[in-house]
């Protein structure tokens, strides 16, 4: 697989600073970071859960990173460009709660209809379970059981799924759910540090470009611009 260009061209810079919220420095510093740990340009299913492995070596991370995976993977081809990197970075570390629960939400409706499951949410609670080795922060219920409070709660209409707004509603009010996505997500600035022997793996690099402290690829690649 060949190489990707070491720098973005300005109107591509341009494109993404209105389709995000990084400004255009940011973005430079973030694709460098991303080059550098990626040199083809792509992140695929395999580099991605290695980042988890690395920073969860005592959990299962495989189920979570899979439902990240395909929520960054907008295009659905199996590898996430930068594109697709930044503007889910800029979702998840920069945006507003409600299109922090859009992502989400789309994210754990699997099929795609438009509601969630209990089937769905049990799923996602499970990956959450596995990659921590135990349960949610701040509960020692099984995911059914966690699953089962959740709907109680969020349910209005007891239709047996949620909507968007009975997810939204219910989230806001116990933020228990999205709090546990934004710790066990590397697509959240500083998160992740982890360098693997090859280049996918290495990802974690520009993941953690936001801060300095933790040396990450971008953070660099920042310095040296």
């Amino acid at each position: 697989m060949g190489k990707a260009s070491s720098k973005l061209a300005p109107m591509a810079i341009d494109e993404l600073q209105k389709a995000t919220e990084f400004d255009r420095n940011e973005i430079k510093q973030w694709y460098a970071g991303f080059i550098k740990d990626c040199p083809s340009g792509q992140l695929g299913m395999d580099g991605f859960k290695r980042l988890y492995e690395t920073e969860f070596p005592f959990g299962d991370p495989g189920p979570l990173s899979e439902y990240l995976f395909n929520a960054f993977d907008q295009n659905h081809n199996g590898q996430i460009d930068f594109r697709e990197f930044i503007t889910a970075l800029s979702v998840t570390s920069r945006g507003d709660i409600h299109a922090k629960l859009e992502w989400a939400f789309e994210m754990i409706d699997i099929n795609g209809d438009g509601n969630i499951s209990k089937e769905e949410m049990v799923k996602f609670v499970d990956g959450i379970y596995r990659l921590m080795g135990s349960s949610m922060p701040g509960s020692d219920e099984s995911p059914e059981a966690c699953v089962d409070t959740m709907f109680l709660a969020m349910d209005k209409n007891k239709d047996g799924v949620l909507s968007f707004e009975e997810f939204r509603e219910g989230t806001r009010k116990d933020q228990s759910l999205l709090n546990a996505l934004q710790m066990y997500n590397p697509a959240t600035e500083g998160k992740l540090n982890a360098h693997g022997e090859e280049d996918e793996a290495g990802a974690a690099g520009a993941v953690g470009a936001a801060d300095n402290s933790n040396g990450g690829g971008a953070a660099a690649a920042a310095d040296a611009n």
